[in-house]
């Protein structure tokens, strides 16, 4: 079983190395890259953590080496919306790789009807 610190290494080398192989480039004015958001969407969801609040503080508290230029919640909030896409095209790279290491989930339930 892994440690925290090492998940967290071994998601965003593979989201990294996946990004650079499909040609992404991060856009020259951020701070925090695409892969680094994209490794802490992963994590909130494998660490079944419900709060995004929460979440962005425990990273900021305890994780802080590994991502030493991590940028206030509501900024960190934009960017997980607009890598998402990123994130959707990962999920089709990965599927269609033998994988048994990783996985990338969305949770969030559909409303199918309303009253």
């Amino acid at each position: 079983m892994l440690t925290m610190k090492e998940e967290i290494i071994k998601i965003f080398f593979a989201i990294d190395e996946k990004l650079k192989s499909l040609g992404h480039e991060n856009h020259y004015h951020t701070e925090i890259t695409d892969s680094e958001i994209i490794t802490l969407m992963v994590l909130k969801v494998m660490w079944t953590m419900r709060s995004d609040k929460h979440f962005h503080r425990l990273i900021k508290e305890f994780f802080s080496d590994y991502f030493p230029k991590m940028i206030e919640y509501s900024r960190y909030m934009k960017r997980v919306k607009t890598v998402s896409y990123i994130a959707f095209k990962l999920i089709e790279e990965f599927s269609f790789e033998d994988r048994d290491d990783l996985y990338i989930i969305d949770t969030k339930p559909i409303p199918l009807l309303e009253k």
